[in-house]
């Protein structure tokens, strides 16, 4: 079985990234470089030449048996599945933190409404044919889940492995850049429920942090502070 990959980018990808080829088998590789974000995607889709694709984002590097642990996912009622990152470019005791959380999850199933991600992610190419997305810069992998599970497919997210570049800079503005994206893609009471829940856990999280609350996962705490301040700046003033 092959895959056609699909690299939705700015720029040529790394010769580093290019390793990540021979982890899986691929039919062919698109790269992408159209804007806005939603707009490239779709553009990228309709290349496809294969049953499932691999959306991999430019700053991601697959373990090597990535793809033969997903292939065990690729059944009749899935339409996506999606990997879970290790984070790095933070620092390690901060990293250690963020990658045990998120480890310490076990695999899910998304649910209507919910939001997944496209850093390393599997997707069946004959349900996304007619995906016509509007044009936003962020938050379109809202758009393609949703789309998804409309069509009556499953979207996993599943422990495979992927590091994924991660700095305090690209937390604080891809946070931001997210929520002006929301704001498209949602309307304006879903928007308000949105910054409610974001408001409210990160002040929460801001109280345990200033009140010391559990120390060995203070920086995971002033991880997600950060994040949700990226959150709120999006926004208010996106």
């Amino acid at each position: 079985m092959k895959i056609d990959v699909v690299c939705v980018t700015k720029t040529a990808p790394s010769k580093a990234w290019l390793k990540n080829l021979d982890y899986i088998p691929v039919n062919n590789l698109i790269i992408e470089t159209s804007t806005p974000l939603s707009i490239a995607r779709k553009n990228a889709i309709a290349k496809v030449e294969t049953d499932w694709f691999l959306f991999l984002d430019d700053d991601a590097f697959l373990c090597a048996d990535w793809f033969q642990k997903a292939q065990k996912f690729m059944r009749d009622d899935v339409g996506a599945i999606q990997g879970r990152e290790w984070i790095y470019g933070l620092g390690s005791p901060t990293e250690k933190e963020i990658n045990n959380f998120r480890w310490s999850k076990p695999d899910r199933e998304l649910s209507l409404g919910k939001r997944g991600m496209t850093v390393d992610t599997l997707l069946r190419t004959s349900i996304l044919r007619d995906w016509n997305p509007k044009g936003v810069i962020a938050y379109e992998d809202y758009l393609l889940t949703q789309h998804v599970l409309r069509k009556g497919f499953k979207w996993l997210e599943v422990r495979l492995p992927c590091w994924h570049m991660r700095s305090w800079m690209k937390n604080f503005f891809g946070a931001k850049r997210d929520m002006q994206g929301l704001k498209k893609v949602m309307t304006g009471r879903e928007t308000s429920i949105q910054m409610v829940k974001i408001l409210g856990f990160s002040a929460l999280q801001t109280v345990a942090l200033v009140c010391g609350l559990k120390l060995n996962e203070m920086r995971l705490k002033v991880y997600i502070v950060h994040q949700n301040l990226g959150c709120v700046v999006g926004l208010l003033f996106g």
